[in-house]
C-alpha cells in the first residue's frame, strides 16, 4: 500500500500548478510585456518555486546525494548518457511534429530576457524532477498496477506542463512526454532522484543554458 503524501510533498506538488496559474494571470496584464519588469517577474516566479522545492525536500535531496556521490564519476557519466538519449528523443520528436517556426529566435531577444532564459532552465530540473518523477511517479511504485499507471500519468503531465513553451500547441509536447517516460524509468531503475535530476540538468545546460550564454556574450561584445 502506498504511504499517504506528507504535507511537504503535497506542498511541493502544488508548486508547478501555482507557477502556471500565476504566469497565466500575469499574461492577462500588461506587466508581463514590460521590457524589464516582465522578465524579472517570470524569473521571480520560477526562483521562488525552485527555492520552495529545495527547502521542502532538503533532507531527501541531501540523503539521496550522499548515495549518488559514492561513485560520483560513474553515476555522473550514466546521467550524461541519459541526457544524450533524452536529447535525441527531443530532436527526433520535434522534427516529426514541430515546424521550425515554432522555435523562438534567441538572437532577436534583448539582454535581460536572454539572461532569464539562461537561468530558468538551471532551476527547473530540481522542481520538475521532485514533482513529476518523485511525487507523481516513484512514490506510487509499491504495486505493478500503480507503477505502470503513474509512469504514464507523470510523463503526460510533464509534457503538458511545458505547453506554454510551444505557444499552447499540445501536440508539440509529445517529445517531452516521451522524455519524461525515459527519466521516470531511469529513476525507477537506479532508485535515486539524482540520476534523473542530473540528466535533466545536463540536458538543460547543453541545450538551453550554454546557447543562451553564448548569445548573451555576442549581444554584450558585438554590439
Amino acid at each position: 500500500m502506498n504511504r499517504p503524501l506528507s504535507k511537504r510533498e503535497l506542498a511541493t506538488l502544488l508548486i508547478i500548478p501555482l507557477e502556471l496559474l500565476i504566469g497565466w494571470l500575469l499574461s492577462l496584464t500588461d506587466l508581463i510585456k514590460l521590457p524589464v519588469a516582465g522578465p524579472l517577474l517570470v524569473f521571480g516566479i520560477f526562483f521562488l518555486g525552485f527555492l520552495a522545492a529545495i527547502l521542502l525536500n532538503r533532507t531527501f535531496l541531501k540523503n539521496s546525494w550522499q548515495q549518488y556521490k559514492e561513485k560520483l564519476f560513474r553515476n555522473f557519466m550514466l546521467s550524461v548518457l541519459f541526457a544524450v538519449i533524452f536529447g535525441v528523443i527531443q530532436q527526433v520528436g520535434r522534427g516529426l511534429v514541430q515546424p521550425a517556426s515554432i522555435h523562438g529566435n534567441l538572437l532577436t531577444m534583448t539582454i535581460l530576457p536572454t539572461l532569464i532564459g539562461a537561468l530558468i532552465p538551471m532551476m527547473a530540473p530540481f522542481t520538475e524532477e521532485l514533482v513529476f518523477r518523485h511525487i507523481l511517479f516513484f512514490k506510487w511504485t509499491t504495486s505493478k498496477t500503480m507503477t505502470i499507471l503513474m509512469l504514464f500519468v507523470s510523463s503526460i503531465l510533464f509534457g503538458l506542463a511545458h505547453f506554454n513553451n510551444f505557444q499552447g500547441q499540445l501536440i508539440y509536447t509529445l517529445p517531452l512526454m516521451a522524455g519524461g517516460f525515459l527519466f521516470a524509468l531511469f529513476y525507477y531503475w537506479k532508485k535515486n532522484i539524482w540520476f534523473s535530476l542530473m540528466a535533466h540538468f545536463i540536458y538543460n545546460a547543453a541545450f538551453s543554458f550554454i546557447p543562451a550564454v553564448v548569445i548573451l556574450f555576442f549581444q554584450l561584445f558585438t554590439n
